[in-house]
């Protein structure tokens, strides 16, 4: 087989999922060649497409409508007053549990509702159960009896805890060998030590 019904078969692979510029270029009749070649067998399509030609107006699917919910607000507005939390992962997949900042913007639209209050004002409200929950969380860990991070619902995993995780302890660490290293050069440069006397410039002839 020579390289141009290769070609044409490539062809007529890409151009069956590609719009068509021409009449020339539709999938269609590229696979009529092909056939009427002997190169390929007819596709499934092919009789009724031998029978019926192609639409001559581009099909056009209106655009979906965006989908909003009425807690979207809310949670730019959480991001926006707090933006380290956008680090938090979002677990995904279903029936995961709510991130902790989808939960402060629904129990804030609760409140709202069920409270009328507007947005601020139930915002300080649920701002004042989030501390309730950091401080238990955090009384239980200095107790030496820590929840179970899974029973969280306004605040993140760990938040309130006194304990340090891997990155900063680790990161602790550097920071005193690093300061540590400081205070030896210091010390060397502030240590009285002999003194090297001074050459004398040197005279051009």
């Amino acid at each position: 087989m020579s390289r141009k019904p290769l070609a044409q078969l490539a062809k007529l692979t890409i151009e069956h999922f590609r719009r068509p510029r021409s009449s020339a270029d539709t999938s269609t009749s590229l696979a009529h060649t092909l056939v009427r070649a002997g190169i390929i067998e007819p596709p499934s399509w092919y009789a009724a497409a031998s029978h019926v030609g192609p639409s001559p107006a581009p099909m056009r699917a209106r655009k979906p409508k965006e989908i909003v919910f009425e807690e979207d607000a809310l949670i730019r507005a959480y991001y926006k007053r707090e933006p380290t939390a956008a680090f938090d992962a979002i677990d995904a997949r279903t029936g995961a549990k709510t991130h902790y900042v989808r939960s402060f913007a629904l129990r804030q639209l609760e409140v709202m509702r069920e409270r009328k209050l507007n947005e601020r004002e139930a915002l300080e409200v649920v701002k004042s159960e989030r501390d309730e929950e950091r401080e238990r969380f955090a009384r239980a860990a200095k107790s030496g009896a820590p929840l179970d991070d899974a029973d969280r619902v306004l605040t993140a995993p760990g938040d309130g805890n006194d304990t340090q995780l891997v990155l900063e302890k680790i990161q602790a660490k550097e920071e005193e060998a690093w300061m540590a290293n400081v205070e030896d050069v210091k010390a060397k440069l502030e240590s009285p030590g002999e003194t090297s006397t001074p050459r004398p410039p040197r005279r051009r002839a």
